[in-house]
Formats: structure tokens, sequence, C-alpha cells
């Protein structure tokens, strides 16, 4: 299969790859995340321990809790970068910053960015022809270039391998899209989250559309064989070495111990930089106006914003809350998606499934926002109906500005707003081509939110930026408020998908029509 037209589209892909590798390039010196340790620490790990300890090494608190191929994939990494600093490969030296390092693992970053580049254009490739407006857009997204090029990780690769399992669905090759999809659960298991569409979907469309039960078996067998096949080789070093331990009791030690690193359930309810979800808001309730009504009422001597969660109540109780709330919204969904989901309908589903987890779900971090964000952004074009627009920009966009809290150093202030305001005017007027007409109230959402993220930024850089100096408790407050806003937010849009998701699913249907058509 030709990805491009030789003449033009392999050309302007290469240019749009060049100009941000650029941009990127510049970024090299910028603000020096915890991250840098976090992997730094993995690459060590693989590279000078034997496989049978990987998952039990705590020298550093930044112990490896990525599935298998993830750990393959530091070890590659750790070869090369032997070669340029051995220090820098070595467990025992932590919290290592030389140049060399930051060097090294900022240009990783770009390269396994071509698996994004990749994914975008095979998704994006439709009868020859390359949507460029929207691989552009999707490319150069500004969530990917705090995240992984500023804050340091690689979800972008990740996301990559998502958009080519979603790409082969879109073709009908469920199969391959099902052999992706294992793989990615392999690198990053927070994609476990979409397992209810993708399951659903495969079961509909690759197993039960056969009239044959022979064939329907056959089928579910192809699928659960090769799923098998690639857990089996990612889990199976593993595997192996445990049974060279201890035979029974080894392998049992070993996987036991990878699942304690990649379901960390002894960690709190929130994340330490709250994500923007239903406990962003339980946790500001008790921490600031709980607090405020017994100043005012005298029940206490002095303003103490203080709340320990992991205090309030057990870490059990938590979870059975996480647990009931989290299925009173994905089961109906399920049910709905059984009649209505389809590879027309798949990436609404895929997003409105996320967005139950993250809203929901225990220990959840900022970034999983983006699984609902960019599934909706390959559903939403400049033919979409103007509430679908709104809901874009708005989700997207307050997506983006609960990222900025994660870089504190003062001297990306200017880039990281450039982002953030380059990008909600391109998504508002290039990509999505939003012209409210009539609908003043969407225009009156869209101005206020906008507005409102205007004055909480100009608010932390003049005053607890420039006046305080970074003062911690008055950053705290800020970094409580950003979310706590977003939150507010994402509950009016959570609810209106939970309502055309579960409700209204023949609507979906409908519009997929519309834009099949």
């Amino acid at each position: 299969m030709n990805l491009f037209n030789m003449s033009s589209d392999l050309r302007r892909v290469l240019d749009l790859w060049v100009v941000l590798t650029f941009f990127k390039l510049l970024l090299f010196h910028s603000y020096k995340s915890t991250d840098f340790e976090v992997h730094r620490n993995w690459m060590a790990l693989t590279y000078e321990l034997p496989l049978k300890d990987w998952y039990f090494e705590k020298t550093s608190i930044w112990t490896l809790d990525y599935p298998p191929f993830f750990a393959y994939f530091e070890y590659l990494l750790s070869l090369p970068a032997a070669y340029f600093d051995r220090d820098m490969v070595k467990v025992s030296n932590l919290y290592y910053s030389e140049k060399s390092v930051i060097f090294y693992q900022r240009a990783t970053v770009i390269l396994s960015d071509l698996f994004f580049l990749y994914g975008c254009i095979k998704y994006f490739r439709v009868q020859g022809k390359t949507d460029m407006v929207r691989l552009v857009f999707s490319y150069a997204s500004a969530a990917f270039m705090i995240l992984d090029n500023i804050h340091f990780q690689y979800n972008s690769m990740m996301y990559g391998l998502l958009l080519v399992s979603l790409a082969y669905i879109k073709e009908g090759s469920y199969f391959k899209s099902a052999l992706v999809y294992a793989v990615l659960l392999n690198f990053k298991h927070i994609f476990l989250y979409f397992a209810p569409c993708f399951g659903i979907i495969y079961l509909k469309v690759a197993v039960f559309k056969h009239q044959s039960i022979c064939r329907r078996l056959f089928s579910f067998i192809g699928l659960a064989l090769q799923t098998i096949i690639v857990f089996g080789l990612s889990f199976g070093p593993f595997i192996y070495t445990g049974y060279q331990e201890g035979e029974k009791e080894g392998v049992i030690k070993q996987l036991a111990q990878i699942g304690s690193r990649l379901f960390p359930f002894t960690r709190g309810l929130v994340h330490h930089y709250w994500a923007a979800n239903a406990w962003a808001g339980y946790v500001f309730y008790n921490k600031y106006l709980v607090n405020i009504y017994n100043y005012i009422n005298n029940q206490s001597k002095e303003l103490s914003c203080v709340f320990e969660v992991d205090q309030a109540h057990t870490l059990d109780e938590y979870k059975q809350w996480t647990l009931i709330a989290t299925l009173a919204f994905l089961l109906p969904l399920i049910l709905s998606m059984f009649k209505h989901l389809n590879k027309q309908t798949f990436c609404f589903y895929l997003a409105a499934t996320n967005f139950i987890v993250f809203n929901f779900g225990f220990h959840v971090h900022e970034k999983a926002i983006l699984m609902t964000v960019i599934p909706l952004t390959l559903d939403t074009h400049s033919h979409s109906t103007v509430w679908q627009k709104t809901r874009l920009l708005l989700l997207k966009t307050v997506a983006v500005w609960t990222l900025l809290p994660l870089l504190i150093d003062p001297k990306e202030t200017l880039v990281k707003h450039m982002i953030l305001v380059i990008d909600t005017i391109l998504t508002m007027k290039v990509y999505l081509k939003l012209e409210f007409g009539k609908s003043w109230v969407l225009k009156g959402i869209v101005t206020v939110v906008l507005g409102l993220i205007c004055m909480i930024q100009v608010w932390q850089v003049v005053y607890v930026q420039m006046i305080k100096h970074m003062h911690e408790g008055w950053m705290h407050r800020y970094q409580d408020m950003v979310p706590t806003v977003a939150m507010a937010v994402n509950q009016i849009i959570f609810l209106e998908m939970m309502y055309v998701g579960i409700v209204r699913p023949k609507s979906i249907t409908q519009e997929a029509k519309w834009k099949r058509d």
C-alpha cells in the first residue's frame, strides 16, 4: 500500500516533520521534570540487572511500573546510552543529570515520535489521499508538545500504536487491529480503559458476523490465539526466569510482583496534582469549602486549608466508591455499545468509555483525559454539528490548560502560554471552523470558560509568580484551582456524552451515517 503521493503528500509530511523537529530541538533546555530520572533509572536497571530483577529493583523510588514491552524498549534505549555516557546507565547514579542525559533522552522522544507520525499518516490516508489538515493538526499536538518534549515522557509513541489499531478498524482489518491493540496494552496498561470498546467491536464484526458456528468459533480462537502470543512474548521471559528460580512458586512470585507494580492500589485516591475529575471536586470541597465554613462559623480558630484525603476514609472505602461509580455509568454504556457500536461510532464510544474511568477511577493521572480528547478529535471535524465542535474545543482546551501547572519553571511561562493560545485559536478557526451563528448559549459558555482560564493564568503569572515569587503555598492553591475549574467544565461535557451514549445512542448512529454518506 502506498502511503503517499510522492509528489505532494511526502513532501508536505517531511516539511511538517522538519519544522516541528526544529521547534522541539529548541526545547532541549526546557524545564527538567522528575520523569527524566524515572526513565534514566529504568534504562539503568534494564541495562545492569538480569531480567528477573527488573520488577524487584527498588534502589530508586522510581521503580519500574510499566508492562514488559516498555521495559524492553527502555533496554534498547540503554544500549546506545551506555555508548554516549556510561554513567547514565548505572543504577546507583541516582539523579544523574549531566547534559548528555538530558540531550540523549530528549532526542529519543523525537525519534520515538515517528511512531505517532506513522499512525497519523495511516489513519488519515483515505482512498489514496491524505487529509493533510487533520494530519497536521493531530501530529502538531499541543498536549504532546508539553508532556513529551518539555515535561518529558513517551506518550506520542503509544498513541501512534493506538492510531494504527484504529486505522485497521476503519479498513475492516479487525485481526490486525486486535494484534496492534494487544501490543499497545503491553507497552502501557492504561489503555485497558478501552478494552470494552475493542472487545465488543471485535466480537460483533469479526466473530458474530459469520452465520456458521464453526466460522465464529474459528474467528474467536484466532483472535484469542494471537492475543495470547503477544502476551506470551511480553511476559514469557519473566515466566521462564521465574520457573528457573523456583518452578511454579517462582513463576507466581514474578507475575505477582509485576502485577503489584502495574496496579499499585496502595496509592491514594488522587494524584499529588489532581486530575480534573469528580474526585477533584470532592477534595476541593473538603480542603477549602469545609474549612472556610468552619472558620466563618467559629468552629475553628484559624483558616487552615488542609485536608488529608487518605486519612478521611480508608483506601478500601475509596476503592469501593470508585468501583461503584465507574460501573454505574460503564454498564449501561456497554449495553448500548452491544447494539450501536460499529466502526463509524467507534471513536465516540472509545472517548465515552475512557471518560467514565477517568472521571471516577482510582488514582488517575491528569494526562489520562487525552484518551478522551484524541478519539473525539478523530471523530469531530469542520462538518460536525456546532455542539460537537464546541464539545471538542472546550474539552481539548481545558485538557491542555491542566497540563500547564506541570511546568513550574518561570522560564517556560511564555512558551507554555503561547502553545495554549495558538492551539486554541487553530482548533477553533482552522480545524473546526467553528461559527456559533444563533447558538448564543454555546458562544456564552465558550466565552466564560476561556475568560476564566485567562483570568486564572494572569493571576498566576502576575501575583503568584511575580509578586509572591512562586511561594509554595500560593503555588499549591493555583495547582488546586486549575483542576477544580477544569473539573466543572468536564462534568458538563461528561453528562452530555453519557446522555447521548446511553439515552440517545441513535443520534450517534445518525451522525455517523451522515458523515459516511
